[in-house]
Parts: structure tokens; sequence; C-alpha cells
């Protein structure tokens, strides 16, 4: 069984064991051989240093990753690192837009999720909507990708499907939406054209719902957005995130990292806030940056967002609902990212940011 790019899934696993795996990945399908040899080396040494481990769960987690390799190792180099988590019953993956520094491999009884949360920008999906004055696409973006979606038979995918076939005489004609389409030799009447070919992508999109993933994000002409934004009716139409651009003169490259960008600075402002709320709480109760003392925090829901120092490492485990010491020397027992997931898991947000957003010693915020 596999669950590809499943943080939620994969955060339901707490008994392990977990081999989390980071790799920088080679470019390009011709370096699929150099990709999967990176991958079963770093399982090969995890073996070797977690000899404690039964052999029948090495085993298991052996197969998982063989299964990935059988499934899509092949497309490993289309993202430039990955990160993949095995279990003995699992695998998971997911795509990182930015290169890691150095590959790395954990063994722990749960994930070690805090390299790929540092890369908050890859968290953003939704559909799109390519609008154009006279026709229309919807495209899917996950993990920094965008993906053409096919649509059904009765989709107005342009102004002749919607409304008919342009009047050429007095005749008095209906679309297969109902409304008129007119002459169009007058500005008045391109702009009822106009207004009556959204209103069909609107009732379109009302009736299938199930094309559009969490968010709906306009690219398209100032004034063409403006229009469909004023006549909309879906909840799931975003603002904060939109290319006003005719979607024809970008490149699928283009629009991948506009969103990106453009999603990045959403999260940059967001962190900024929580930071300065976050330094002022610091001056009245300095065990919010404590990570053994936030968990009592947090179970007592009076935090509920974690800033957490992405070079920091702060020995411990969280066990039985209990914060636990651990030797110094084993690094891969990591508090922090113990309070990651057990944030994540209980409906709260963690950003994993740079270390100049801290003082020396400093590991973590909660707020």
């Amino acid at each position: 069984m596999s669950m590809h790019n499943n943080l939620k899934e994969l955060l339901t696993i707490k008994e392990g064991p977990v081999v989390s795996i980071f790799i920088k990945t080679y470019p390009g399908i011709n370096f699929a051989a150099k990709n999967q040899l990176k991958l079963k080396t770093s399982l090969k040494t995890a073996k070797e240093e977690h000899s404690d481990i039964d052999k029948k769960a090495w085993g298991a987690i052996e197969g998982q990753l063989t299964n990935f390799m059988n499934d899509i190792a092949d497309r490993i180099g289309q993202f430039p690192s990955i990160a993949l988590y095995l279990t003995p019953n699992n695998y998971f993956k997911f795509n990182l837009n930015h290169a890691i520094e150095l590959d790395q491999v954990i063994v722990g009884p749960e994930a070690y999720t805090l390299p790929l949360l540092a890369q908050q920008a890859t968290k953003l999906s939704g559909t799109i909507l390519s609008l154009n004055r006279d026709s229309f696409e919807l495209h899917q973006f996950k993990e920094g990708i965008l993906l053409k979606q096919e649509l059904p038979k009765d989709a107005p995918i342009d102004m002749v499907s919607a409304l008919g076939p342009e009047r050429t005489d007095t005749t008095t004609t209906h679309g297969p939406t109902g409304a008129l389409h007119g002459l169009n030799t007058k500005d008045e009447e391109k702009a009822i054209d106009n207004k009556n070919y959204y209103l069909a992508i609107e009732q379109f999109l009302m009736a299938h719902t199930d094309l559009i993933y969490k968010r709906l994000f306009i690219i398209g002409l100032p004034k063409n957005q403006s229009l469909f934004r004023d006549l909309t009716k879906l909840k799931t139409v975003n603002s904060e995130i939109t290319i006003k651009k005719s979607p024809s003169a970008l490149t699928t490259a283009e629009i991948e990292k506009e969103l990106l960008d453009q999603n990045q600075v959403l999260i940059d402002q967001t962190v900024e806030k929580l930071l300065d709320r976050a330094r002022s709480l610091d001056e009245v109760n300095p065990s919010e940056t404590n990570p053994a003392e936030l968990f009592a925090l947090l179970t007592q829901h009076r935090v509920k967002t974690l800033l957490i120092n992405e070079e920091s490492m702060f020995p411990g485990l969280i066990v039985d609902g209990q914060v636990v010491d651990t030797e110094p020397e084993k690094t891969t027992n990591n508090l922090l990212n113990d309070l990651a997931n057990f944030t994540l898991r209980n409906g709260g947000d963690v950003y994993v940011i740079s270390a100049t957003h801290f003082n020396s010693g400093q590991f973590v915020y909660g707020v």
C-alpha cells in the first residue's frame, strides 16, 4: 500500500519504525538509476546503524522501497529533492521544490518531518482557472506541478459551445445555455456576450464542484478577472493569489513559478506577524521558547502555532504523552520534531524558519 504526498496519513504513524530519507536528486529520467542507488544506499546505512530493529520489520521496509522503485522511481528527478518515508506497511513520497544541502536518513518511532515542513511553499495546491474572454481551461496545481484537467463534454470551453454560433441575421437564437448570442458588432454587444459566457462558466463550475480541488486560483487579464469575480458565487475562489496576465502569454513553468512565489510572500508575511506576537509573549513568559515546557502549553491548548529554528536540535522524545530526555549524542531524537508532529495532529500550524529569526540558543517560539 502506498500513500503519495499524504502528510495527514503519515502523521497517524506513531509507533514506527519509520525511515525518513531526504535526498538531492539527479535531474531527469536519464539519471533514474543513480537516484535509485542513492535511496538504496540510504536505507542500507540506516539498517546498519539500527541493528536493534528486528529483521522482519527491516524486510518489510525494504519491500516498501522496492514497491516505490517499481511505481514511480523513474520520475524522481522531476524535482530538486524528495522526501521518502518508509514503514513496514506503506511508503510516502513528497516532492521538494528546493534542493536540500545534504542527503539525510533518520530512523525513529515516527516520521522526521522538519525538513519537509521547512519547504512551506510546496504546500500550495488548488485548481487554476485560466480565463480568456471567449474560452477557459482548468488545471490542477499540486506539489508545484501544473496538470491540465480533462473536462466533461458539457463544459463551455469556448463562447460558441456556451452561447451557440454568432447570429448572422435578426432571427432570435439561443445557445446551449439559453443565453442569446449577439451579432458582436458593437462594444455593448461584446460586453453582453462576455457576461453571458462567464455566467455559463459559473453555472458549469457550480454544477461540477468536484473538479475544484481546495481553492480556485484565477489567471487572466484584470478586466476579465474583475467581471468573473463580480458574477461568481463560488466560495472557493481565492483572492490572495492571482496572476493578472493573459494565460496564453504564459508558459507552464512561468505559471508554476509565479504561484509558488506569491504563496511564499504570503507565508513570509504570516511568519513575520507570528514572530512579532511570539516575541512579545516571550518577554512575559520565557517558557514558551523552551521545548520541554512548551509541550505542556500545547497539551493545555494555550499554544496552537510553532515557529521552529531550522538549525536547532533539542534531544528528547514524546512518549505516552510525556517528554522523555535522551542522550545528546542521539541526534535523531529531536524533541522539536515530536512537538511539530503533535501540533499538526491536533490541528495546529508549524513553520520551520531561518535561524536568523532567533536569538542565540533559542530553539522555538509558541504562539
